[in-house]
């Protein structure tokens, strides 16, 4: 009884949490007067415009996303829906059903905290460098150049994670349906289909990206929803006692120790990852420095809302399975559970976690196109011109969005090649591409929040929009300190070689900000960019 009460108590103080720093972010926006504008839309391009001029840049993408459209991105990106698929089994094997009652409510206070600090680096610098250019604004070209490759890095590993885990699905279909036998090479075709559809739809550019982006939060708003009831309404009956989910019941192993539980703390983290999507849409987004610092911070909010009923639906449905379970136990339950009540449920199911997984794909890739593009384009190189490329037709990064698809895939192969993408023990995988994933983010986010702690030379700065008060500079020591205790959790209990990796690609990065040679071919631009030379690159493009 107690447990219960206790964990009724937890959510209750996560969710007023989250309702208290909105509502401090919301009356520092009101004493700034930037409520929302009635403007003509030509008039609050010109704001945004002018605002992006102002850090010597030119509008070059399309602004057409309205704050619903740059929320999409980051739940898209962050996708409940596409995790839990994932992370069910280990987690629920570690831990048990702990893992969902008291590791997620943990894990979603932390993530609160760290979009709550992010969304306000955003509202300060309004370009598509996300991360990147938080550094910049700080620690000149070293940092930031580190900071960039982290997080690309971190898009990368997210990348080939939900493409492989959609591949998965789609290859046991096709195989069961046509009859082949399944191996690497069918497997890498799969992977090969999802991924160029991905980039073919990034290519067309804002509808089909924004309209797709929409389709998939609704989508997982739509599954999630009729998963959760349709559990409570088949198998309501004999679900398991409240208290059931505050029992550590390890996979029937009746082992659980610290370890166990950090490592479950950090995967249901992990669900989280990708909340700052939204920020690398702030060249494109209407009123960015307002739209895009709400959209970083409630995504990970409502995220936690509905993970948190689905996933304690799921585990009052089951028990102690007498062993571990791994990543495909999500999808094989819910059929299993469904399957007694309509033989195709189990195809809907699988379907509409293929789709959430092949949507998170999407917007991380296009995200990491945004990063990767103000990158390139602060470089004064060739190759930096080239790849910072904008066709006046589609106004989005093409050249970027190919090279990024194309690594992808490339990685995929070679880790398929060095094993098999599943096997019986589960995807040998997901560990160390989790792994680095949190790593990366971790020192990506750490890099920026440290640099303005510790009074990093600052650059050229916007008000800051969206701002929690005097609760700022907690939020940010406590996101500072915790995206560190995450990165050097994550290469302790879940890859050491994985972290290996981020720290050589962060080392590399900042080495070669250094060189001479470098500086000499890539000097950082002139801030702000002469007015006509602005007019004269956006003349180019269309804008509304």
């Amino acid at each position: 009884m107690f447990n219960v009460l206790g964990g009724v108590l937890l959510f209750a103080a996560v969710c007023g949490t989250g309702l208290f720093l909105a509502i401090a972010a919301q009356r520092h926006a009101g004493k700034n007067g930037q409520r929302r504008s009635s403007a003509a839309s030509y008039l609050q391009y010109i704001q945004d415009k002018q605002a992006l001029n102002a850090l010597g840049y030119a509008q070059q993408l399309r602004r057409s996303w309205s704050g619903f459209g740059t929320f999409s991105a980051s739940f898209t990106s962050m996708s409940i829906l596409a995790g839990a698929a994932i992370y069910f089994g280990p987690v629920f094997s570690l831990t048990g059903a702990w893992g969902f009652s008291v590791a997620l409510p943990l894990a979603a206070l932390f993530a609160f905290v760290v979009a709550a600090a992010n969304a306000e680096l955003a509202s300060a610098t309004p370009t598509a460098g996300g991360c990147y250019h938080w550094a910049r604004a700080r620690g000149g070209r070293s940092w930031s150049w580190g900071t960039a490759w982290l997080r690309g890095l971190s898009d990368m590993g997210l990348l080939i994670l939900f493409a492989g885990f959609a591949a998965q699905i789609l290859h046991g279909s096709l195989a069961g349906y046509l009859g082949f036998a399944e191996g690497r090479i069918s497997f890498l075709l799969c992977a090969a289909l999802l991924l160029f559809t991905q980039a073919l739809v990034a290519w067309q550019g804002r509808l089909w990206i924004r309209g797709f982006m929409k389709l998939g939060l609704w989508l997982q708003v739509g599954i999630v929803t009729a998963i959760a009831g349709g559990l409570f309404l088949v198998i309501g009956p004999r679900l398991q006692p409240a208290e059931y989910l505050f029992t550590f019941d390890p996979g029937g192993t009746g082992q659980v120790g610290f370890a166990h539980m950090l490592v479950s703390l950090l995967f249901m983290f992990k669900l989280f990852a990708g909340s700052d999507a939204a920020a690398y849409t702030m060249e494109e987004a209407r009123q960015p420095q307002l739209h895009v610092p709400w959209s970083i911070y409630l995504a990970p909010v409502y995220g936690f809302v509905f993970g948190y009923v689905l996933m304690t639906l799921l585990v009052l449905t089951t028990s102690s399975t007498g062993g571990p379970l791994h990543d495909n136990f999500f999808i094989a339950m819910l059929s299993g559970r469904w399957g007694v009540w309509n033989d195709w449920a189990g195809t809907v199911i699988s379907a509409g976690v293929f789709a959430a997984l092949w949507g998170s794909g999407l917007s991380v890739l296009n995200a990491s196109s945004r990063l990767w593009f103000a990158f390139s384009r602060d470089r004064r190189s060739a190759a930096g011109r080239w790849f910072a490329w904008i066709p006046r037709q589609r106004q989005t990064p093409e050249r970027l969005i190919l090279l990024l698809t194309v690594t992808a895939l490339a990685i995929l192969a070679a880790l398929v090649a060095v094993h098999p993408w599943h096997d019986a023990n589960g995807t040998i995988w997901l560990w160390p591409l989790t792994g680095l994933t949190l790593v990366s983010t971790g020192i990506a986010f750490a890099i920026p929040l440290g640099l303005h702690l510790f009074g990093g030379r600052r650059r050229r700065e916007h008000v800051q929009v969206w701002h929690p008060g005097r609760l700022s500079l907690p939020l940010r020591w406590t996101a500072f300190v915790w995206m560190l205790l995450v990165a050097l959790a994550s290469a302790l209990y879940i890859s050491a070689a994985a972290a290996l990796i981020a720290v050589l690609v962060l080392l590399c990065a900042v080495l070669a900000a250094q060189l001479p040679r470098l500086r000499r071919r890539h000097p950082l631009p002139k801030q702000p960019a002469t007015r006509e030379e602005l007019l004269r690159i956006e003349q180019q493009y269309r804008h509304i």
